[in-house]
This record gives C-alpha cells, sequence and structure tokens, in this order.
C-alpha cells in the first residue's frame, strides 16, 4: 500500500507559488536571459561566502580551481566574521573582506514561511545602515572594480550585494530576485532533489558562466 504524501502547510505553498508567479512576470520582461562573460575580459574575482564554518569549508575546493584555471586573474573573498578562520591562510585568496552577518545567521525568524524571510531581510537592513564598519567594508569592495561577483550563499541580501560589486554576477535560481544575477542555474545551492554535492553545483555554475 502506498503512503500518502504529507501535504504541504498552505504558507510553504503560497511562497512557492509567489516564487513561480515572479518568475515567470520577470520571464516575460526578459529578465531572465542567462549571460556568460570571457575569461579575457576578467581581471578581480569576488566570492561571496558570508554565513557559517561549514559553508566556508564548502567553497574552498572551488578558490583552488579557480586559481589553477585562471591563475593571472585576482581572487577576493567576501566571508563573515563568524567564518573568516577558514580563509584567513588560504594561499589561492589575494584578499579578503569580513563583515559582521549577526543578524544573518539568525535564522527563528526565518522558518516562519514567506514573511519570516522578509522580517529578517528588513531588520538586516536596518541593522547594517548603522553599521559604519560594514559600509566601509562594501565600499573598499566597491573601489577594486571587480569583474565578477560569484554568490555562493544565495539570500536576498547577498544577491543584491552581488549586483552591487560586481559587473557581471553568477548565483543560482532565486527566483524573487533572479534579475540581479547574469548567469544563474536551474536549481538552488540547497536543493534535497539534486543529486549532486553542492560543492558540485558551484563548480559548474561558475565555470559555466566563464568562457575560456
Amino acid at each position: 500500500m502506498k503512503r500518502r504524501r504529507a501535504k504541504q502547510p498552505w504558507q510553504i505553498t503560497l511562497g512557492i507559488t509567489i516564487r513561480r508567479v515572479l518568475f515567470s512576470f520577470y520571464k516575460r520582461l526578459n529578465l531572465t536571459k542567462k549571460q556568460t562573460v570571457s575569461s579575457k575580459d576578467i581581471e578581480k574575482i569576488l566570492i561571496i561566502r558570508t554565513d557559517r564554518l561549514g559553508d566556508a569549508v564548502v567553497i574552498t575546493p572551488l578558490l583552488r580551481a579557480i586559481k589553477d584555471n585562471l591563475p593571472d586573474k585576482k581572487l577576493y573573498i567576501l566571508c563573515s566574521k563568524q567564518n573568516q578562520v577558514v580563509f584567513k591562510e588560504n594561499p589561492f585568496i589575494d584578499k579578503m573582506f569580513f563583515i559582521d552577518t549577526s543578524p544573518w545567521l539568525s535564522y527563528s525568524t526565518t522558518k516562519i514561511p514567506v514573511f519570516g524571510p522578509i522580517f529578517n531581510f528588513i531588520y538586516s537592513v536596518i541593522y547594517h545602515i548603522r553599521d559604519r564598519e560594514f559600509l566601509s567594508v562594501l565600499s573598499s569592495i566597491k573601489s577594486e572594480n571587480i569583474d565578477v561577483a560569484f554568490d555562493a550563499v544565495g539570500r536576498r541580501r547577498t544577491a543584491l550585494l552581488t549586483k552591487y560589486l560586481g559587473n557581471f554576477t553568477i548565483g543560482h535560481k532565486l527566483s524573487e530576485v533572479i534579475f540581479l544575477y547574469n548567469y544563474y542555474t536551474d536549481y538552488l545551492w540547497v536543493d534535497t532533489r539534486q543529486k549532486k554535492h553542492i560543492a558540485k553545483r558551484l563548480f559548474e555554475a561558475f565555470f559555466t558562466a566563464i568562457e575560456p
């Protein structure tokens, strides 16, 4: 006898529906077209990994791969105070920037479907507008004139940071803000339906977006 699948809470169903509607809307406006960039047009690459220690470890193989394949490019990392220890002695990073992401890592409100993430996002914006150190770091990165910014976190706020800091942006299928990426995958970084390890997904996204 087959078991019936548990019915999803209405909030989750609503959230998924909103994302689909937004993606369809952006598609009609031609805002979802994927682009690539030639490696010849790249000098500086920024990887954004502003979350926890374990997440930072996952991105380290990609850093080496970038330097192995694009040895003449400058590689920068924007990380968090919470995970900077992972990147401090990494020989493949040319310059490291870090910010305080304390409100980003509080998941108590984000567990509330649809409205939780929105509340957390608004709180984060208010928190950082008053943080001079945060604004100073962003200003320093902006002055570097980054050619490619890769959002390895994949949240609304990091999508905005990616767009602000990079001339060409790479991310995943974050439907609400998909237009902020020049190239994006057809899935989320964390997606249980995907058979590939998240590290492999990150590899594929980056090197598919960059033409030899």
